[in-house]
């Protein structure tokens, strides 16, 4: 299993965002479909490694991401979007790959030629250089960015 939790809970003061979670997935996707204010988004971050729980197990990757070794280590196989990703908007598309690239511990010499094929493999590559790495809103003339260019990023 990838992903196996049981019990897990989260807590931020006396309110509970996560109660008992249990949870086993195998490779893939996580998907979660609740309410609003129903601990999505806890239950994300700490499978994220972003957030530790208040309480329960948590295993990823067939590691307990409790102390820092394993938790590098999923890090480095892990994909998470979250809804607001912070990024500096000044950066190009091609900066803006370049950067995750090396968050993930790319060696140097690969990066180049890694961002240019991700660059073209998520249809960015007409994208010029100096424009931003985030999307304008609406429909965007051509050269410029269509909404989702920066979660395509």
């Amino acid at each position: 299993m990838n992903v196996e939790i049981a019990g897990l809970t989260r807590r931020f003061g006396r309110n509970q965002a996560v109660a008992g979670v249990d949870l086993q997935a195998g490779p893939g996707g996580v998907r979660t479909a609740r309410p609003q204010r129903a601990g999505k988004t806890s239950l994300l971050r700490m499978m994220a490694t972003a957030l530790p729980p208040s309480s329960g197990q948590l295993r990823l990757l067939g590691r307990d991401p409790g102390s820092y070794g394993p938790r590098r280590e999923i890090r480095r196989r892990l994909g998470y979007l979250p809804q607001n990703l912070g990024y500096y908007p000044s950066f190009t598309v091609l900066e803006f790959v370049e950067y995750f690239a090396l968050l993930k511990e790319m060696p140097a010499a690969r990066v180049p030629a890694a961002v240019a094929a991700a660059v073209e493999l998520a249809d960015l590559g007409d994208k010029a250089p100096g424009e931003a790495a985030h999307p304008v809103r609406g429909d965007a003339p051509p050269g410029r960015h269509r909404a989702g260019d920066r979660e395509r990023a």
